[in-house]
C-alpha cells in the first residue's frame, strides 16, 4: 500500500499528464488557459474556478485537495479488502453474476491503481466539464442571484445539508449531471484509447477482455466518488430539488446508462471491430453499484443492503423518478443555448438525452438540440 506522500506524487503525475493534453486543446479551441492548483487543507474537495468574464478568453483553473487523493486511494484499498472478506461474501451470495464479472487476472495492486486512477481523473474531468461549459455563467444567468456570481463551483457542497430553493437546486442538478456526462465520456474514451494503443502485445480478443475488465474497475471507482461526496445524507432520496447535487444513487444510475450508451456507439461505428454485449454491460453496471453501495454501508457500520433495495431508486416504472428527469431535461433544454454561445468547446462531451429516454420520461417534445 502506498504512503500518503506516494499517493500525492502519484495523483500529481496523473493530473499533470491529463492537464497538459487538455491545456493544449484549450489553446487550439479558443486560446484559453487551464491551470491546476493543489491545496494542503484537510478537505475532501475539488473545485472549478472561472476567472474570466462571460465574453472573455477562458481563464480557468481546477483546484484539487491532497486529501481528496488520499481518501479515494484508501477507499479503493478498503474496497478490495471488503470483497475478499468471507463474512461479506456470504452476505452477498445472491450475486453470483458478480463473481463471474469481477476482473480476474489483475493483481491486487493493479486493480487498486486502476480504480484510483479512474476515480481521481474522473473528478478532474468533472471539474473540466463545469469549466468548458461555463456553468458559472449558466447558474448566475438563470438564477439571477448574486450569490451565484462567484467564480468557483465546489464539490464539497454536496455534503452540506443546507437546503436550496427549488429553482436553485434544479439548475445546480442539471449542471452537475452535465459535468458528470462530460467526465464519464472523457474517461471511457480514454480507457478505450489506452487499451487500443497499449504497447502490450496481445490479441484483439484479449484487448476486448482487457477493456471489459478495466471498465468494471472504472465503474467501481466512480461509484466510490459519488458516495464520498455525499457522505452525510446519501441514504435518503425523495426526488425533491433541495440540494446542490443530485442524489448519489441517481448519479450512479446515469453512470450505468451512459456507459451502456457509449459502448452502443462503439458497436454501431465498428470502431473496435467487436460487438459488446448490452446485457453483460447492464449486469456489470448493476453489480458495481451493488458492491460499491454495500462497501459504503459496511465501512460506515451500516446494515448491508443484501436485498438490493437501493436499486429501486433507478426503477423507471417509478413516476417520481420519471417526473424528476422530466424536469431535468426541460431545464437542460432551457440552458443549452447559453452554453452554446459561451465559447468553443468539444461538442461530443455535451450532455444529450436519447429520444427513447425523453419518451420514457414523458419529455419527448421537439428539441432544438441537433445532437439528439
Amino acid at each position: 500500500m502506498k504512503s500518503d506522500l506516494e499517493i500525492y506524487e502519484h495523483a500529481n503525475l496523473i493530473i499533470s499528464a491529463i492537464s497538459k493534453e487538455i491545456s493544449q486543446k484549450y489553446q487550439e479551441l479558443n486560446g484559453g488557459d487551464l491551470k491546476v492548483s493543489w491545496h494542503e487543507s484537510i478537505a475532501f474537495n475539488a473545485y472549478a474556478h472561472i476567472k474570466n468574464e462571460k465574453n472573455q478568453t477562458p481563464d480557468h483553473a481546477v483546484g484539487l485537495h491532497y486529501e481528496l487523493a488520499r481518501k479515494l486511494y484508501h477507499d479503493c484499498v478498503e474496497f478490495y479488502e471488503f470483497i475478499n472478506i468471507d463474512s461479506v461474501a456470504n452476505n452477498l451470495q445472491n450475486l453470483p453474476e458478480f463473481i463471474l464479472h469481477f476482473p480476474t487476472g489483475i493483481d491486487k495492486d493493479a486493480a487498486i491503481d486502476y480504480m484510483f486512477v479512474a476515480s481521481f481523473s474522473w473528478v478532474f474531468f468533472h471539474e473540466c466539464g463545469h469549466l468548458s461549459q461555463g456553468h458559472k455563467f449558466v447558474r448566475s444567468e438563470y438564477l439571477n442571484n448574486e450569490k451565484y456570481t462567484h467564480d468557483q463551483i465546489h464539490e464539497s457542497t454536496s455534503s452540506e445539508s443546507r437546503k436550496l430553493s427549488e429553482e436553485e437546486s434544479l439548475i445546480s442538478h442539471v449542471t452537475e449531471f452535465a459535468a458528470d456526462y462530460h467526465a464519464t465520456l472523457m474517461g471511457i474514451s480514454g480507457l478505450i484509447h489506452n487499451c487500443l494503443h497499449s504497447d502490450i502485445q496481445i490479441s484483439h480478443t484479449d484487448k476486448v477482455d482487457l477493456v471489459l475488465k478495466i471498465n468494471t474497475l472504472y465503474l467501481l471507482g466512480i461509484n466510490l466518488v459519488f458516495y464520498n461526496f455525499h457522505e452525510k445524507f446519501f441514504t435518503e432520496c425523495n426526488f425533491e430539488f433541495t440540494t446542490s447535487h443530485p442524489h448519489p444513487l441517481l448519479r450512479v444510475g446515469r453512470l450505468i446508462t451512459l456507459n451502456i450508451e457509449y459502448f452502443d456507439l462503439i458497436n454501431n461505428s465498428n470502431f473496435f471491430n467487436h460487438k459488446f454485449d448490452k446485457l453483460h454491460l447492464t449486469t456489470v453496471g448493476a453489480d458495481c453499484s451493488i458492491l460499491a453501495y454495500n462497501y459504503w454501508c459496511w465501512s460506515r457500520n451500516l446494515i448491508l443492503d443484501i436485498d438490493n433495495s437501493h436499486l429501486g431508486i433507478n426503477d423507471y416504472s417509478n413516476p417520481n423518478l420519471l417526473q424528476y428527469y422530466n424536469r431535468i431535461i426541460t431545464a437542460w433544454d432551457k440552458v443549452l443555448p447559453t452554453i452554446d454561445l459561451l465559447f468553443d468547446h468539444e461538442e461530443v462531451y455535451l450532455m444529450v438525452f436519447s429520444k427513447q429516454f425523453r419518451t420514457l420520461t414523458r419529455n419527448d417534445q421537439i428539441t432544438n438540440n441537433p445532437r439528439e
